[in-house]
């Protein structure tokens, strides 16, 4: 296991860390029908706060386009807060943003409020039916901690079948 521990955006700033890792045989169907009938939504091509962001992937050149994402959230408006996912298939895991964010109107966009929130709702959604995964939280060290926007304690969750 090999993941990126960051996103960055198109100008090539570091945005996001990656905060949940899906491993084994789960796949980008499998993961994402997983969150649907957790009652996440994808706003498919509508995003509300386009912050456009790339994956850039450890090798050093190769960059995940906008478009090869699914985007995931709780509410898909926002207009208080909203549980956000970016999710990637990597090779043979797949690899998630996730965070608690609310809107900003200047510049428009969204401020994350928490990465650590959402990785343990992430989790906890994981964690049903009992049983049909195994979920480890903060188990895989990326080293991607930080204190701002908001905290990422730098460990990610894994989930496998």
């Amino acid at each position: 296991m090999n993941p990126s521990a960051w996103t960055h955006t198109r100008a090539c700033k570091r945005k996001d860390p990656i905060n949940v890792i899906f491993a084994g045989s789960l796949t980008l169907d499998h993961v994402t029908a997983h969150l649907d009938s957790m009652g996440w939504t994808s706003p498919g091509r509508l995003i509300l706060w386009p912050e456009a962001v790339d994956l850039f992937l450890p090798d050093g050149g190769l960059k995940r386009a906008q478009n090869d994402q699914r985007i995931f959230s709780l509410d898909p408006v926002g207009w208080l807060t909203r549980y956000h996912a970016r999710l990637w298939q990597v090779g043979d895991q797949v690899i998630a943003a996730a965070h608690l964010d609310s809107p900003r109107f200047r510049p428009p966009g969204h401020a994350v409020r928490s990465f650590e929130a959402a990785e343990q709702l992430i989790a906890q959604h994981f964690s049903w039916p009992p049983g049909a995964f195994n979920v480890r939280e903060n188990s895989y060290w990326l080293g991607n901690s930080q204190t701002r926007p908001a905290l990422n304690d730098g460990y990610a969750t894994v989930v496998t079948p």
